[in-house]
């Protein structure tokens, strides 16, 4: 398969969820960002609450991270947000005009992914129960 036919784009809507699927996460790992789906990397620096044992009142702790740590987060970020920014370049030239609105342009490509599945699977749902309650109707006035 050319590298043209291989890029060619499957555009979500309401009724091709597992094409699409497919089609993007397939994409996303020949891309090499699926890295976008693992959790952010977390600042050593970031404040952390503690909670003794005792009654005490919680504590917050600012931690000193070493040299080395604050090198490997910030070489992980870089990498994270690199894949993250492929990842949703991926899902936003994919998605129709009707579900464009389902997403934030300042997700994450993770977060855009699970706004989508849930949309998409809540519509599959209420239509699917809106043909059993149609044919329940239809049966019911023979």
């Amino acid at each position: 398969m050319s590298e043209s036919e291989s890029d060619q784009t499957i555009e979500l809507n309401y009724d091709n969820w597992y094409l699409w699927d497919l089609h993007i996460m397939s994409t996303i790992l020949r891309k090499k960002a699926y890295l976008a789906f693992d959790p952010q990397p977390v600042d050593p620096r970031a404040q952390q609450l503690v909670n003794p044992p005792s009654a005490a009142p919680s504590v917050t702790i600012t931690p000193q991270p070493t040299s080395e740590e604050l090198t490997t987060y910030r070489e992980e970020l870089r990498e994270w947000k690199a894949a993250n920014n492929i990842a949703t370049g991926i899902i936003l030239g994919a998605i129709s005009d009707g579900v464009r609105h389902v997403i934030d342009l300042k997700d994450p490509a993770k977060v855009m992914y699970g706004k989508l599945k849930a949309e998409v699977a809540e519509v599959v749902k209420q239509s699917s129960n809106s043909i059993a309650n149609w044919i329940r109707i239809e049966l019911f006035n023979n």
